[in-house]
């Protein structure tokens, strides 16, 4: 029983990172899809996009306070009623 509680949790929370991460400007997303998902460097990233290291910086920062907010506002919540 504590184990399907524990699945569930799980299976919201991917679904609640998915929905955050798909509410993104797309090439906010298509940097840190590039960056998490892919494992590519910051220097790597900005080569394939031709964009300057800071901005894929500041869009991995950006994204990444967007998650962060997720977690404390809607995640915890989920997990610690």
């Amino acid at each position: 029983q504590r184990q399907m509680c524990i699945e569930t949790d799980y299976k919201e929370i991917v679904l609640l990172v998915e929905l955050a991460l798909n509410q993104l400007p797309p090439r906010r997303k298509q940097v840190f899809e590039m960056s998490r998902i892919e494992g590519l460097s910051h220097k790597e990233i900005a080569e394939k996009l031709q964009i300057p290291v800071r901005t894929v910086e500041d869009h991995i920062y950006k994204t990444l306070t967007e998650l962060r907010k997720v977690l404390m506002f809607v995640i915890l919540p989920v997990l610690f009623p």
